[in-house]
């Protein structure tokens, strides 16, 4: 994958916090992107809403801003889709590049073909599918994270079509899981083909101001994975 192959970014932002906002434009731009499509998770506004569709999930009430990122990453692929876009990235305003600008493009390159949502960061090392279906590349049934992504044509229909499908079943539990969850083929379709960077090329970090709501749990385990965390929160 080149370049040019990803026609658009969309940044997924935190209303609360303009720096955070800022600091990822800057990251943005030192790996190649200026042109950015802003998408704000809103914490509290989209509750209600989301309540009325779904009264069953408890969660919303306990975590309102969970589920205000999830909606902007849904907005920011329907966007997408909608422009016609053959790949966009989504990128998280806590989320940095670990590698310099040579070797992230050196890698993207060795993206298999046939890749439907390309995770430059994860979190959990499960469900691998293929070892190495490329030397950076690994096929996955289900991962964690959606820090920062690569989603192609198929893929932002099935996220489309999970997050507007009728809400059914005995106990009406809907196709839609909140972000970080749907990567998983069981919700998007076992012939969509996710794969995970190996070695990561992104990840999430505290950005100052406004702390993760599961930040320990990130830090735990980036430090499982013998990342260090702290070395990219002033990237």
């Amino acid at each position: 994958m080149k370049k040019e192959d990803i026609e658009g970014v969309f940044a997924v932002c935190y209303t609360g916090n303009a720096e955070r906002q800022s600091r990822l434009m800057r990251e943005l731009g030192r790996v190649g992107f200026n042109d950015v499509n802003v998408i704000w998770s809103f914490p509290s506004p989209y509750r209600k809403v989301i309540l009325r569709s779904m009264p069953h999930e408890a969660i919303l009430d306990q975590k309102p801003g969970y589920w205000g990122c999830t909606i902007a990453h849904y907005c920011a692929v329907k966007t997408a889709y909608h422009l016609g876009m053959g790949h966009a990235l989504i990128v998280e305003d806590d989320c940095r590049f670990l590698k310099d600008v040579d070797t992230i493009w050196n890698n993207l390159l060795e993206v298999p073909g046939n890749a439907n949502i390309v995770l430059l960061d994860h979190l959990m090392e499960v469900n691998v599918r293929t070892l190495h279906e490329t030397d950076k590349f690994y096929m996955c049934d289900k991962s964690y994270s959606t820090g920062c992504y690569i989603v192609d044509r198929k893929g932002m229909e099935r996220y489309i079509a999970m997050y507007e499908s009728p809400v059914s079943g005995k106990y009406r539990k809907p196709k839609m899981r909140a972000c970080d969850h749907f990567t998983d083929v069981r919700y998007m379709g076992h012939d969509v083909n996710i794969c995970r960077a190996e070695p990561r090329l992104a990840i999430q970090c505290d950005c100052g101001g406004t702390t993760n709501t599961g930040g320990s749990v990130i830090h735990d385990c980036y430090v499982k994975s013998g990342l260090d965390f702290g070395r990219y929160q002033e990237w």
